[in-house]
């Protein structure tokens, strides 16, 4: 079954376009060049076209517009991508693990994605609703959960007469407590 949607790169103009599902996505469209003008890379604009085009296509699966999408949809997406095989692994091989580098020694890229590459998708998905909300562009809300309001303190009801224990991982965040990495929005 061919998936819907693609990302293309002009010869001209902005570096590259999400087309979902068959003309180029304005939404998209307008936050890249925004990206563009504030400097950001080639490559991080199709990271970003690439995971847009991941969540158009899973909220189309799911018959939910992306300006209706919500929380629930987002959790979703995480369980989706902790569990699915990645495009390497399929064309590697499901049955076949991933090779050591000969240069770092360290193991290749898994079956399913990584605690990066899915609180990369969130810290996107984040940034493109706080976007189409400024834009006016259509949600309500940003279904992406942050962990705290720009305005609240971090655990500013703590009791003090409690250990203190410093959380550093972002609601639905992919990264595993021993690993030690958080996803910041």
């Amino acid at each position: 079954m061919e998936q819907l949607g693609r990302v293309v790169e002009p010869k001209q103009g902005l570096p590259c376009r999400v087309v979902f599902p068959d003309t180029e996505h304005p939404a998209a469209t307008s936050f890249l060049r925004d990206l563009s003008a504030s400097d950001c890379s080639p490559a991080t604009l199709r990271s970003y076209a690439y995971d847009l085009l991941r969540w158009f296509r899973f909220l189309h699966q799911r018959f939910t517009p992306w300006e209706k999408a919500e929380r629930l949809d987002v959790r979703a997406l995480v369980e989706y991508m902790q569990a699915a095989p990645t495009a390497n692994a399929l064309r590697r091989g499901l049955d076949k693990p991933a090779p050591l580098n000969a240069v770092t020694g360290k193991r290749g890229q898994g079956m399913a994605f990584s605690a990066n590459s899915i609180n990369h998708q969130l810290t996107v998905l984040s940034s493109f609703y706080d976007f189409a909300l400024e834009m006016d562009m259509g949600p309500l809300v940003n279904p992406v959960p942050r962990q705290r309001d720009a305005g609240s303190r971090l655990n500013a009801h703590h009791n003090p007469m409690e250990p203190f224990r410093v959380s550093r991982r972002g609601t639905l965040s992919a990264a595993c407590a021993a690993s030690g990495m958080a996803w910041n929005s």
